[in-house]
């Protein structure tokens, strides 16, 4: 740590954390981040503690939302921390598709889909109406979804990026694309 100090500092160490590369030491993340002061401390001036008298108390883990939001905020993305995984469930027991899971097959067919809802862009028509693009996620894919004006101005108070959505709507091939041309949505709780 010494000689890794210009390099390796504490802003540094906490993204580590947060995005999971430091896993492998079996503590929390809470853990992790709220003993790290006492760790650098302990690395810095360690020569005056007998490590066997350097004990860390495993503190509970942060709440699935903290962890899905700093994940998110380091990486850019969820990696580990999955916000599907609280609906898996839901999914199977309802028999509902991923975007992982839809292809060519689909096409000119409804589905209901449950994905997070990563990106969304709001556009106005020739008419002067909003409709908006939106982009849904699963661990692996993402799907290009729209809604069109009359559906947009139903739900577009209710679209919170990053949140896991049960969207219905059309699988839709356009430009060699497979879109969802979506009819309904709810945002489903954890």
């Amino acid at each position: 740590m010494k000689r890794s100090q210009n390099v390796l500092n504490k802003r540094v160490i906490e993204s580590l954390i947060y995005a999971g590369a430091l896993n492998e030491f079996n503590y929390t993340k809470r853990t992790m981040i709220e003993k790290l002061d006492e760790v650098i401390n302990f690395s810095l001036y360690g020569d005056f503690i007998k490590q066997d008298e350097f004990v860390i108390d495993d503190l509970e883990e942060y709440s699935y939302e903290i962890l899905k939001d700093k994940e998110q905020s380091v990486l850019g993305f969820n990696l580990f921390i999955n916000p599907l995984n609280n609906h898996l469930e839901y999914i199977k027991k309802h028999n509902l598709l991923t975007p992982s899971e839809v292809d060519e097959k689909f096409v000119d067919k409804e589905i209901r889909l449950v994905g997070v809802l990563s990106k969304i862009k709001q556009i106005k028509t020739k008419n002067n109406q909003e409709m908006s693009f939106i982009t849904i996620a699963d661990e692996s894919k993402k799907l290009n979804g729209v809604l069109f004006t009359s559906i947009y101005a139903k739900f577009k108070d209710k679209l919170i990026k990053s949140e896991v959505y049960l969207f219905k709507g059309q699988v839709d091939n356009r430009k060699n694309e497979i879109q969802l041309v979506i009819s309904n949505l709810l945002l489903l709780q954890n």
